[in-house]
């Protein structure tokens, strides 16, 4: 099993604290209980997570001064102002203060309304961030990057609030078989790279590159280059 890595991230504001591992999370317990000790917490997250992991946070959220759930849809259509409302609705609706916690605890989107959210709630509370997808573990939590959507653009309403921590849980090595016959390219390029850093996260993303990178190779020779260039007529371009 591979094992929970600290990393700290230095930011103007101080520092964020990345747990990446399998058993990320109860590695972080210690510090996430005293950070959560006697605080308002919210949870914004979507019903399936929740369903499937919600109890990962017993142990967390009942040093609490109180909790309340709150639930968004899954995926982009959950990064709108409208539903950012609402939440900053429902959190001083439960009594939120400035020392209130959010713990945002889903993928990508979840990631950056929850921190959006938190960010401009009472002009800024503490939060963390809990992914749980690859993408989100590698990238959308990681830097205090958050948004919200406008009708005509991805991303276009948000602000930089940096997390006390970001607990990412991992993939063991040995899960990765499940996945090479679709992402061998990138897996490959991982496990070359992968020995010479100490960093799990590192890894993550350079699988992540390597998926991207090989997609977009495939997508320019067979697909963009015939039509922009034309068809190879004996050996040549056309």
């Amino acid at each position: 099993m591979t094992a929970v890595e600290r990393l700290p991230l230095r930011h103007p504001r101080g520092v964020t604290h990345l747990f990446h591992g399998a058993g990320a999370l109860a590695a972080a317990a210690d510090e996430l209980v005293e950070w959560l000790a006697g605080r308002r917490t919210f949870v914004v997250t979507t019903p399936v997570v929740w369903r499937l992991h919600g109890a990962d946070l017993g142990a967390l959220l009942a040093v609490a001064a109180g909790c309340e759930v709150l639930e968004v849809p899954e995926g982009e259509v959950a990064k709108t102002l409208a539903e950012a409302e609402r939440l900053w609705q429902r959190m001083s609706d439960a009594g939120g203060k400035r020392d209130s916690r959010l713990l945002a605890f889903g993928g990508g989107s979840v990631g950056d309304l929850g921190g959006f959210v938190a960010g401009a709630f009472l002009r800024g509370i503490g939060c963390v961030q809990l992914p749980t997808t690859l993408l989100a573990q590698v990238d959308a939590a990681i830097g205090g990057k958050t948004a919200v959507d406008l009708p005509l653009a991805k991303n276009s309403v948000g602000l930089f609030h940096h997390p006390f921590a970001v607990v990412a849980d991992i993939f063991p090595p040995a899960e990765r078989g499940k996945y090479q016959g679709i992402f061998g390219g990138a897996f490959a390029l991982s496990s070359v790279v992968g020995p010479l850093v100490d960093s799990a996260a590192y890894r993550a993303s350079v699988f992540i590159a390597g998926s991207v990178w090989t997609a977009a190779f495939v997508l320019f020779v067979f697909v963009i280059r015939p039509v922009v260039v034309g068809p190879r007529v004996d050996g040549k371009p056309g």
